[in-house]
């Protein structure tokens, strides 16, 4: 039962995790609203916690040994002493300090009971990405309609092109909104895409069958075109570093790897589709969008 309920629990975290649904407190700085300075309980937190208790309770396939990471927790430690010595006894500095901690401390919890659970890498990844889906049909409808309708259940302020201090592209005659989802701003969201994008292009690579691979190409395709209108140059950067790491790492397998037989489909084959129906797909929605795409790179 336990175990049944660890499952249940730690993939409805990973489906929760992207979205802001939080209660939160007012703060302020100079007189004006401070986000970061908000103390916040996220759905999710609570989430992961129930996941943590439940990881603790289930009973382990492996030994996790602290002791042979002695890297990671010195360079928290480290960390920690460097927060304490920057706040030092500032109260409103302290306030966001904890909040960051908070959340690094949960989320490494978690990653840590995922870990000592042996859940396999590939279960993982798709789940992320299938909590990323909602998200990219939520931003291309957001950019049809060129509003972001708020919704408080879900963590989302309403934003309009026309406000100040809403993240859009700039013309000299008019403004248009950037792709948003269920984030906060276009860049987070560009983020998480870009780490979607190449999860679904490695599910796509390790693919049993070719229904799979064409399944998780049309992922990649989607969060492509999401991550395109976003307007995260950095995203665009780490999707595309990171697409050239993978495709070295399959090519290198491949060419260690005996031959396949004749006929069968190899991992290269099914990431170079992949990455070729984004790249159609990409390009296709941003022959229209030229004119936004130029002004980042020519601000």
């Amino acid at each position: 039962m336990i175990q049944r309920l660890f499952s249940v629990c730690w993939r409805l975290t990973i489906l929760v995790l992207p979205w802001q649904t939080r209660w939160f407190g007012d703060a302020s700085l100079v007189g004006w609203p401070w986000e970061q300075g908000r103390w916040s309980v996220y759905v999710s937190w609570l989430l992961i916690v129930a996941t943590v208790i439940l990881g603790l309770l289930v009973r382990r396939p492996g030994r996790f040994d602290l002791r042979k990471r002695r890297g990671p927790i010195v360079a928290v430690g480290l960390l920690l002493l460097v927060t304490v010595a920057a706040c030092g006894t500032d109260v409103a500095v302290w306030k966001p300090a904890l909040q960051w901690w908070t959340q690094v401390t949960l989320l490494a919890l978690f990653v840590w009971t995922l870990v000592r659970a042996g859940i396999p890498r590939r279960t993982l990844a798709v789940w992320s990405v299938a909590a990323m889906m909602p998200h990219v049909v939520l931003g291309v409808w957001q950019y049809a309609l060129q509003r972001v309708v708020g919704h408080p259940w879900l963590g989302i302020a309403t934003q309009l092109p026309e406000d100040a201090g809403v993240s859009v592209i700039e013309h000299s005659v008019y403004r248009v909104l950037r792709m948003y989802g269920g984030f906060p701003h276009p860049n987070i969201f560009g983020g998480w895409a870009a780490v979607g994008y190449l999860l679904s292009l490695w599910l796509a690579a390790t693919a049993a069958t070719k229904s799979r691979a064409l399944w998780w190409s049309a992922a990649s395709a989607s969060l492509a075109v999401a991550l395109l209108l976003t307007y995260a140059r950095g995203a665009w950067i780490a999707s595309a570093v990171g697409t050239l790491v993978l495709v070295g790492t399959i090519v290198r397998a491949h060419v260690a790897k005996r031959p396949e037989p004749e006929g069968e489909t190899t991992s290269l084959q099914y990431l170079v589709a992949a990455v070729a129906a984004s790249i159609l797909i990409a390009v296709a929605v941003a022959v229209p969008q030229a004119d936004h795409l130029a002004t980042r790179f020519h601000p």
